[in-house]
């Protein structure tokens, strides 16, 4: 919804290739989410595994909003004449990405002090999230995504 109405609006003001690489940052967060809220929901009967895989399927919706402090303390702040809007490089989002996995590593280690080891939940899951950040990074800049972009804004009324 939200995705491809910023989608859309961006590429109407002229930033259509960039904001159609950086989409993946918010695609694949929804999914990444959907993804970890399911496990966590088919694991409702084991509560060791359901709460860790709520707690990172939480924090990894943070990545948005900790990328807007990137945003608001590293990007160039520019005066001059108005053009596109300014999209960033998905590369940016490893930062916010970085942040983000040192809260589930915080997790990790307290399930290690507390309980002598770390819950395979957080290993499984941690490792979808990591695998998400990396991955969105080529993917991105590939016709394949470029063509589901094309596609989820073609389904959008």
């Amino acid at each position: 919804g939200m995705a491809i109405g910023s989608l859309k609006r961006l590429e109407a003001a002229g930033a259509g290739e960039a904001a159609r690489a950086f989409s993946i940052v918010s695609f694949s967060a929804v999914a990444l989410f959907a993804a970890l809220f399911a496990a966590a929901i088919v694991n409702v009967k084991k509560p060791e595994a359901h709460k860790r895989l709520m707690l990172v399927a939480t924090v990894s919706m943070l990545q948005a909003a900790v990328g807007r402090w990137f945003l608001l303390f590293l990007a160039p702040r520019t005066v001059g004449p108005p053009g596109p809007p300014a999209v960033p490089p998905v590369l940016v989002s490893v930062g916010p990405g970085i942040v983000i996995d040192l809260l589930i590593v915080a997790a990790m280690v307290h399930d290690r002090k507390t309980r002598g080891r770390v819950h395979p939940a957080y290993w499984y899951a941690g490792a979808l999230v990591l695998a998400v950040q990396v991955l969105r990074v080529p993917i991105s800049a590939t016709s394949a995504w470029t063509s589901v972009t094309h596609w989820l804004v073609a389904l959008s009324p």
